[in-house]
């Protein structure tokens, strides 16, 4: 394989890596957001489920006090009864003192029980208003989260894609490039890149001189600084001369 072909086949190779990380990249902001809009959908349930709780125990409320009065009247009837059977003065003072006490207990309770009733109808007034909102923002983000769903499937198929392009260009290049290109790839993003004049096109180290002769004539050779694979870019651009056998 001619160091022509080699710069091309690696760089293919870097482009694929890009795509892949690039693609990667996107996955995991559809992932992270498919979480926090799952969060956010639960968060929403906590709320219903407060708001539902809050009514019950409004209704629960109004029906204590509607049972103690129902058992205030009771007592108040049978003692009504017993009242007409008495003769003695003293015990019909007495009872009609017990009675007198039931009444101010049941007005009490008829007062509770009108209060309970209205804080009851507002508040579910007020609670069947925000359920309306709670259900649109749900809906919202129900369909956002389909959005983003739709989205993460697209990109991991584009991600597959990428993934098969990586390897079909992987296995173009011989076993040694492979290995020196993948021990690369752990440190840095784009191992492979071309002089710019004198320098590194990565880290700007300057190539010394005997490695910029050899690189200008076609031979691809490792930064001293950065460890980059460098290449001549002009060389692979404009070459119409035989193809010069890389050095491996």
């Amino acid at each position: 394989m001619s160091s022509i072909q080699l710069v091309e086949k690696l760089k293919a190779l870097s482009l694929a890596h890009e795509k892949i990380s690039g693609t990667q990249g996107l996955v995991k902001q559809q992932s992270e957001s498919i979480k926090q809009k799952e969060a956010s959908l639960a968060l929403l349930g906590q709320k219903q489920a407060s708001l539902d709780a809050e009514i019950k125990h409004a209704q629960k409320e109004i029906d204590e006090i509607d049972l103690e009065l129902a058992s205030t009247q009771e007592q108040e009837d049978k003692l009504q009864k017993k009242l007409k059977t008495l003769k003695k003065i003293k015990e019909t003072a007495a009872l009609e003192k017990e009675l007198a006490l039931l009444a101010r207990q049941r007005f009490d309770l008829e007062r509770a029980l009108e209060a309970a009733w209205n804080t009851f109808t507002g508040l579910k007034q007020s609670i069947a208003s925000a359920k309306i909102k709670l259900n649109q923002e749900e809906a919202a983000i129900k369909s956002e989260l389909a959005a983003c769903a739709k989205t993460a499937s697209e990109l991991k198929n584009k991600l597959s894609s990428s993934e098969v392009t990586w390897n079909e260009a992987l296995s173009q290049i011989p076993t040694e490039w492979q290995t020196r290109y993948a021990r690369m790839l752990n440190s840095v993003a784009n191992p492979i890149v071309a002089i710019n004049n004198s320098v590194c096109g990565a880290c700007f180290y300057t190539v010394v001189e005997k490695d910029l002769h050899r690189i200008k004539a076609g031979d691809i050779l490792a930064c001293r600084s950065c460890y980059r694979l460098l290449y001549n870019g002009a060389l692979c651009a404009t070459l119409d001369t035989p193809e010069r056998q890389a050095s491996y």
